[in-house]
């Protein structure tokens, strides 16, 4: 009996469910970002607070500050960075649940059948996951709207959905292995079941899932490393903001480290 082939299945929706990792963007923030209908909300260390409009002017405490073209430039090139960063953010996040549902659903579906009470509570809880991002994400006129929170370890860009994501699969792997224990000894009992013949096809399904949900994967993955350069340009016009418009020294709010384990 190649059981062996049962946890192969499982282990390759674990290992695609998720965004790729091997170009990690780790983003640090130092201070609080708010992003509310293209308004650029900065709340600096010192306690200061920096807004910029959606034309692009900037105040400092509510104070209005007077620039000079260069710095009106600095200016521009950071909320622009900024406007394309919080969709393709958002956008990541999204069709990483997408991409996790459904590997989980097609596994399991294969394993229990497409109608089984238990992938249809999933598919449930898939579509609840993906209304609370909208909603907390979106406002009622269609706008982006993140706070700093979100970058958080608790936050919807960190772990959050990850960490209810994986307890959802902790609990069907629990209830799937119940069922599956009963449907073997069936036919163990019956003797009409071919265990090594379900396990083939079992390792051959994982497979399959696996080269079919690699594009998608690896989609993510250029689209993460799109948003690392975006962010990129945002911290060098962050940098030549801060050393150039006066108020500005406390501005550090986004930090890049980039590192790839690719060989």
């Amino acid at each position: 009996m190649k059981l062996r082939a049962l946890a192969l299945a499982v282990s390759t929706l674990l290992t695609t469910s998720v965004m790729a990792h091997d170009n990690e963007c780790d983003v640090n923030l130092q201070g609080n970002l708010e992003y509310n209908k293209k308004m650029i909300t900065v709340e600096m260390e010192n306690g200061s607070v920096m807004t910029i409009t959606p034309d692009n002017f900037l105040t400092i405490d509510g104070e209005a500050v007077s620039l000079n073209d260069d710095q009106q430039q600095h200016v521009e090139d950071y909320r622009t960075a900024i406007d394309e960063a919080v969709p393709m953010t958002v956008s990541l996040v999204s069709d990483s649940i997408d991409l996790a549902g459904t590997a989980v659903g097609e596994v399991f579906g294969e394993l229990l059948g497409p109608d089984d009470e238990l992938v249809r509570d999933f598919q449930g809880t898939l579509k609840e996951m993906r209304g609370e991002m909208e909603q907390h994400f979106y406002t009622k006129d269609g706008s982006i709207r993140v706070t700093g929170n979100d970058f958080e370890d608790d936050g919807w860009f960190d772990s959050a959905w990850e960490d209810k994501f994986e307890d959802r699969i902790e609990d069907m792997v629990s209830e799937a292995t119940g069922k599956l224990l009963v449907a073997i000894g069936s036919q163990i009992v019956s003797g009409d079941g071919d265990m090594d013949e379900f396990a083939d096809r079992m390792e051959n399904f994982g497979e399959n899932l696996e080269e079919r949900l690699e594009s998608q994967a690896e989609s993510i993955e250029h689209r993460a490393e799109d948003l690392c350069d975006v962010l990129r340009d945002a911290d060098v016009a962050e940098s030549k903001m801060q050393k150039s418009i006066p108020g500005l020294d406390e501005l550090d709010l986004i930090n890049i480290e980039r590192h790839s384990n690719r060989m």
